[in-house]
């Protein structure tokens, strides 16, 4: 253990995190185009860990051995509106670097472990993506479609033979919609769909018994299987109060239906000794 006296600064660490965004407004067909660039920088870092079966998130705050992450994001985008303003259409890029990125190493125990910084490794990560969106904003039927495409991977030596792997978050396929519908000026009923593929999951390829303990081998790339994609469908109903004079506030009741098709989807997965 190493000990420090009353005052004295254990570490530190300084970091700028400059930021450009650019806008070319094109008035003749009511669009414009934006980019952008950021540099930024976090100290307290999270390590994801689904080995066990549930999914395990730890935060590390940086000290001499965990440095800052660091990342760099570009964007570009192409912004649209029609119908008088009525629909606002786009399309954005972007492409992500970190540096400084962590993750838990192979067979990493996290159960009572004291020293549970002693478990990670330290690399680096990319992402990229492409989002469109479609949205109406007025009227008595509004909402928004949206879909997102992008991937997220690590390189951290010592984790899938130091080869590219896929992140806890690299979900390519992202798609939302939204439904809302005004039946009068008092209710109001909404609907929104949401899908997204599968989260990265690492599943052990075979086993070995150690007295009378039976201990998973994990082997070859991370992350390299998924969950089953995960969808689900909300709705929900508002009604809202009377408004009165001699009263200066307006109340609203709410009903809504959580995953209204009953969707199993997975949040954890065990095996198990037949």
């Amino acid at each position: 253990s190493t000990m420090y006296g009353k005052g004295e600064i254990y570490n530190t660490y300084f970091a700028v995190e400059p930021r450009v965004g650019l806008v070319f407004v094109i008035p003749s067909i009511g669009s414009s185009v934006k980019a952008a660039y950021s540099h930024t920088s976090q100290s307290v870092l999270l390590g994801s860990n689904s080995n066990g079966g549930m999914p395990l998130d730890v935060w590390f705050p940086v000290n001499k051995h965990i440095k800052p992450q660091h990342s760099d994001q570009y964007t570009i985008g192409f912004f649209k509106n029609f119908l008088d303003n009525k629909l606002e259409a786009s399309v954005e890029v972007y492409y992500k670097t970190i540096s400084n990125l962590i993750d838990f190493k192979d067979n990493a125990q996290l159960i009572a472990n004291y020293n549970i910084e002693t478990e990670i490794l330290t690399g680096k990560g990319r992402s990229y993506g492409i989002e469109l969106l479609l949205r109406k904003n007025v009227g008595k039927v509004t909402g928004w479609l949206s879909y997102t495409y992008s991937r997220s991977f690590r390189t951290v030596k010592g984790i899938s033979l130091d080869q590219e792997y896929r992140s806890p978050f690299d979900r390519p396929h992202n798609f939302v919609a939204v439904l809302s519908y005004d039946i009068n000026d008092r209710i109001n009923v909404s609907a929104n769909w949401i899908y997204n593929t599968g989260q990265p999951v690492p599943y052990p390829s075979g086993k070995m018994q150690y007295g009378n303990k039976l201990i998973p081998i994990y082997s070859g790339e991370r992350n390299g299987y998924r969950y089953d994609d995960y969808h689900r469908l909300d709705l929900s109903a508002t009604i809202k109060g009377k408004e009165r004079k001699r009263i200066p506030w307006r109340g609203e009741w709410n009903f809504s239906v959580y995953n209204a098709y009953g969707r199993k989807n997975t949040w954890a997965v065990f095996f198990s000794q037949d």
